[in-house]
């Protein structure tokens, strides 16, 4: 896999920021930017998955009306080592 260089274009002020970070973490500006878009891409895939993990749970939910309560899950988290309980329809 290779690299691609990008640019961002930053104020002044942001810039001087970025450069005062590095110097107080003994890394690169450059550096600081990758862990940065790093950080991002892998919170809104994540973010992604769970949205879509949501959107199934709802769909089936509306087909199926499998649940459970709060009150179920309250009992099993007493005993965690357990089964689960079974789903609800009603």
């Amino acid at each position: 896999m290779g690299t691609k260089a990008v640019s961002v274009k930053l104020s002044s002020e942001e810039h001087e920021r970025l450069a005062a970070l590095a110097e107080k973490r003994d890394r690169s500006a450059h550096y600081l930017m990758r862990e940065a878009v790093l950080g991002f891409l892998n919170y809104e895939e994540w973010r992604n998955e769970f949205e879509e993990e949501a959107e199934a749970a709802w769909l089936h939910y509306k087909e199926t009306g499998a649940h459970y309560t709060l009150e179920d899950l309250e009992d099993w988290a007493k005993k965690p080592d357990g089964p689960m309980p079974p789903c609800r329809t009603s």
